[in-house]
C-alpha cells in the first residue's frame, strides 16, 4: 500500500516518476518536474533556472543515487533505486 508524499524529496520523486515512466532511458527536463509538482517554490537559484528548493532537492536524491542529474540544460533521470523509491509514494493529486 503506497503512503502520502508529504516531503518535497517525495513529492519530487514520484512527479519524476509519473513523467518518465513512458521510458526510463530518456531524462526529463527539470521544468516539466516542477510543473507536475503542486505548489512548488518558484524562488530562482542564481546559476541555474531552478526554484532553490528544487535543487536541494534534486542535489539530495543525487547524493542518495535515487536520480542522475545533468545541470547543464537541466535534466534528470531516475536511477532502478529511485524508481523503487518513488512507487512507495501515492499518486501526486
Amino acid at each position: 500500500m503506497p503512503v502520502p508524499a508529504t516531503t518535497s524529496h517525495d513529492r519530487f520523486l514520484r512527479a519524476l516518476l509519473t513523467l518518465q515512466v513512458e521510458d526510463f532511458s530518456v531524462p526529463v527536463n527539470v521544468e516539466d518536474v516542477i510543473r507536475a509538482m503542486p505548489a512548488a517554490d518558484q524562488d530562482v537559484h542564481e546559476s541555474l533556472p531552478l526554484p532553490k528548493s528544487v535543487f536541494s532537492d534534486i542535489r539530495f536524491l543525487e547524493r542518495h543515487r535515487l536520480l542522475t542529474f545533468d545541470p547543464s540544460n537541466p535534466h534528470v533521470k531516475l536511477t532502478s533505486l529511485g524508481v523503487y523509491a518513488a512507487l512507495l509514494f501515492d499518486p501526486l493529486s
